[in-house]
């Protein structure tokens, strides 16, 4: 998943890709999160272009738009990323199949500040803050969401 504006991205490993899999994904993993998009942009998948996937931008009133078939350059930055990740995963022990350990993988692509400009630790620590308060946030309101624990009194 790519923030196109702020070039954040994020892999989360999956079992499938089912539009199931993929809805549940979207809403923990990037809704609750850093907030509901303005639009979702996707290839032409099965599962991007399901009823479900439809419905889910109706619901959170999100636009939902996609890539021309066979033109994998129209989501050039994603699918860039995709081939980054690929090529690190691809040098972990060939024994390794279990990817959760290293997944979810957050990236920020281009977006540090030039070491001799003298601000690098500076602007880590602030974004650095800023995401923890986001996901406190998040965190917290899925509690409340979610209520008490089964069998508490």
């Amino acid at each position: 998943m790519t923030d196109v504006f702020s070039k954040f991205t994020q892999a989360v490993a999956t079992k499938d890709q089912r539009a199931s899999t993929v809805a549940h994904i979207l809403v923990q993993e990037w809704f609750y999160k850093f907030g509901v998009p303005a639009r979702l942009h996707s290839d032409q998948g099965r599962n991007f272009e399901s009823a479900l996937i439809r419905q889910l931008c109706t619901i959170y009133g999100t636009q939902k738009s996609r890539t021309t078939p066979y033109h994998p350059e129209g989501n050039g930055q994603c699918e860039r990323f995709n081939r980054t990740l690929h090529d690190l995963l691809r040098t972990l022990p060939l024994e390794e199949t279990e990817l959760e350990p290293y997944l979810p993988i957050d990236f920020i692509l281009g977006r540090v500040p030039e070491a001799s400009e003298g601000r690098v630790e500076d602007w880590i620590q602030e974004h650095r803050k800023r995401l923890q308060v986001a996901f406190d946030g998040a965190q917290q309101r899925l509690k409340v969401s979610a209520g008490p624990p089964e069998g508490a009194a």
